[in-house]
């Protein structure tokens, strides 16, 4: 990978090591208006994952070109020097873990609890949707230094969800018991969280999950 600039350095010390291999998400950061943010940060590593392809970028499903170019502009001036826009209807990446039915419906829940109108929460709502198809805990996926930085972003953009998150249940994990919820399904077999052998899986400590990414390297 390319040396990252001085510029973004302090955006890249925060990136966990498990996207630290993905070259576009570098090129990506630095452009970032600001390289701290952490909404910034889980932008670029959503494009990175799932809407970088070729030297192209891609609108995220649902999203106009003109919408996804805004954005472009406010999180990432400049970006479009170094890489192309690419037509809206032409999804995310090829034979990328990316399941459209699971990303709407995810979309779709955290769009009913979104704090307000403005760009950046419905943009927070897309992004979290995308990561939550990839393998590692949710902040990782997302270009996060850890949680709480992930709890932050929640609890801002989606307070009324963050609420009913009361016993702290990973969130990749409680936003798919909120989809159960809705369609009045219940998966789990014990009838309270404390008796579940799979506890742990849901409420464990969310330790960096260098062994997810190993599983997705190798052959």
């Amino acid at each position: 990978m390319q040396a990252v600039s001085e510029m973004m350095q302090p955006a890249w010390r925060c990136v966990p090591q498990a996207l630290r291999n993905m070259p576009a998400l570098a090129e990506l950061l630095a452009f970032a208006r600001d390289p701290a943010d952490a909404l910034a940060r889980a932008f670029c590593a959503a494009l990175a994952r799932f809407h970088c392809y070729a030297g192209t970028l891609t609108p995220p499903l649902g999203a106009s070109s003109e919408e996804f170019r805004a954005a472009l502009d406010y999180f990432l001036p400049g970006v479009l020097a170094r890489f192309t826009l690419g037509d809206a209807a032409a999804g995310p990446v090829p034979g990328s873990e990316f399941d459209a039915d699971e990303y709407h419906d995810l979309l779709a829940l955290l769009e009913d609890h979104r704090a307000d109108t403005s760009p950046e929460t419905k943009w927070l709502a897309r992004i979290i949707a995308m990561c939550c198809m990839g393998e590692h805990h949710l902040w990782e996926d997302m270009g996060l230094a850890h949680r709480g930085e992930l709890s932050l972003l929640i609890a801002g953009g989606f307070p009324a969800l963050a609420a009913k998150n009361t016993n702290d249940m990973r969130w990749k994990k409680f936003f798919y018991k909120q989809l159960c919820d809705r369609e009045g399904l219940n998966l789990c077999r014990a009838p309270i969280c404390t008796e579940c052998v799979d506890y742990a899986k849901c409420f464990g400590p969310e330790t960096p999950d260098t062994a997810a990414w190993s599983r997705r390297e190798s052959p």
